[in-house]
């Protein structure tokens, strides 16, 4: 694998690793949606929820394990934008 970035560049053998660093798996955010629940017949009902659900942005930073690399490459940082996401549910319940 062969890196560039603004002229300076590097290869990585396939299968080493050429970067560490870390990253949180766990992000907070909030949640707001509305459902309702309609009883069709006796015993019968059916149900439906929309949620949506935004859990900001992320991005995660690596170094570079690579000698001779220069300044640009040492270390980087990848920005993947907000995540966000909408979730729609539905259902026929029994009660019993």
């Amino acid at each position: 694998m062969s890196v560039s970035v603004t002229g300076t560049s590097f290869s990585c053998t396939i299968g080493s690793t050429c970067f560490t660093g870390n990253d949180s798996r766990i992000q907070t955010g909030w949640t707001v949606g509305g459902g309702g629940e309609w009883r069709f017949a006796p015993g019968w009902s059916f149900k439906a929820e929309y949620l949506y659900v935004d859990l900001g942005k992320s991005s995660v930073t690596a170094n570079a394990l690579a000698t001779g690399i220069g300044p640009n490459l040492s270390r980087y940082t990848a920005n993947f934008g907000r995540a966000d996401f909408h979730v729609a549910r539905v259902g026929v319940n029994y009660h019993f």
